[in-house]
């Protein structure tokens, strides 16, 4: 909880009402409450007095109603309200990154405006992630010498990107790793990742070189190099999942139901999810992919089926989602916020990708009338504070 505020000033503010002498003698004069997120932040020390001046930085930049509904958030001794206004000023700086214009607040996040001039519904979630789980060694040892034995000669990566569980089982994943691996060398076989995925187990391969020369050992098998975590990205995405939907359903029912959606999902942390984890849960199973390394080409392309499945955006009840922030914080600067936008294809009003200043993944074309995604690059990082471009 305390690394949270390990942060930096870049700019030297006057301290705003938000952390007036007033506030700070009242919360530092309360007696417990060390769990407290805020009075962490109000502690005498030169580290916090910056902390402190960040925010307000960030804060200035707001306009008034929805600076005076942040600033109640971020007095709260509650962690997780005080969290919520955290979320919705990280959101507010990134759209005015992006050219948008703020508006005023809402139960659960704010309006704005989008760079064409159409008013949004922008809604914020907010998570602070639990414990770090530990690592059980017996569990990944006998992962990597099941696959240690597969009869093939190709190097891969192993990626494990799920609590392995007890009593874990991994003859199954080396008998699917052995026929991928078949289809590799048939040169059937055209990207360089797989997955191997149940109920509880989630794992993720690549190839070590090109495609069409993937490295290979000198002798009948190959010795995978193993990766672990990070960890909880199936706990977290659940969390998402049954977030989103709970919101969503309450704003479609409310007299601001009909408007265009944003979503923004905060962290306070890097989420750990699989990249087709979130694919799966935005757009379901896309029809083909196709990766490449070759200098000028896009890394990665996606096109998406338009028949019924379940995902998000699919949904006729969320066909007003325009698309998704996923935020979290940066692990090195604490007021700096990392992520991507998602965009929805299948919404009225998808979200541009030249609308967020972070990674987006959006539609550029169509095959046969199917959107064809791929990823625009942006900034890894943006910034709290400091001045607007």
């Amino acid at each position: 909880t305390t690394e949270i505020y390990t942060l930096s000033l870049h700019d030297a503010l006057p301290i705003s009402q938000l952390f007036s002498p007033t506030m700070l003698r009242e919360i530092r004069g309360l007696p417990g409450a060390r769990h407290s997120f805020v009075k962490q932040l109000c502690a005498s020390g030169t580290t916090e007095e910056r902390l402190r001046y960040q925010i307000n930085a960030g804060m200035e930049h707001l306009p008034e109603p929805l600076r005076m509904s942040i600033a109640e958030r971020l007095s709260s001794l509650d962690n997780r309200r005080f969290f919520q206004g955290f979320a919705e000023l990280a959101t507010a700086r990134v759209l005015q990154r992006g050219a948008w214009t703020l508006a005023s607040p809402s139960p659960s996040g704010f309006q704005a405006v989008r760079p064409s001039g159409m008013p949004v519904n922008v809604l914020v979630l907010s998570f602070v992630h639990a414990g770090a789980l530990g690592l059980d060694r017996q569990r990944v040892s006998l992962l990597e010498q099941t696959l240690g034995r597969v009869s093939a000669r190709t190097r891969f990566v192993v990626s494990v990107r799920r609590w392995l569980p007890q009593g874990f089982h991994a003859e199954p994943v080396r008998q699917a790793v052995e026929l991928w691996l078949r289809e590799v060398e048939a040169g059937r076989w055209k990207t360089r990742y797989a997955a191997y995925e149940d109920e509880a187990v989630s794992l993720e391969f690549g190839l070590v070189g090109d495609l069409d020369s993937p490295v290979r050992t000198t002798g009948e098998q190959a010795a995978p190099l193993l990766t672990l975590g990070p960890f909880g990205g199936a706990t977290a995405m659940g969390a998402i999942e049954s977030k989103v939907v709970l919101e969503l359903d309450r704003l479609r029912v409310s007299p601001a139901g009909h408007q265009p959606v944003l979503l923004s999902v905060v962290g306070d942390r890097s989420w750990g999810i699989p990249h087709n984890t979130l694919q799966a849960f935005f757009y379901g199973k896309p029809r083909w992919i196709q990766c490449s390394w070759e200098p000028g080409t896009p890394e990665w392309e996606a096109c998406l089926s338009r028949e019924a499945e379940p995902c998000l955006y699919k949904d006729p009840l969320y066909q007003g989602v325009m698309g998704t922030l996923l935020l979290h914080r940066s692990a090195q600067e604490r007021l700096d916020l990392g992520g991507a936008a998602w965009s929805n294809p299948f919404a009225p009003v998808p979200l541009a990708a030249a609308e967020i200043p972070l990674d987006s993944i959006a539609a550029y074309t169509t095959d046969e009338e199917r959107p064809v995604l791929r990823r625009f690059s942006g900034a890894k990082h943006v910034s709290i504070a400091g001045a607007l471009p």
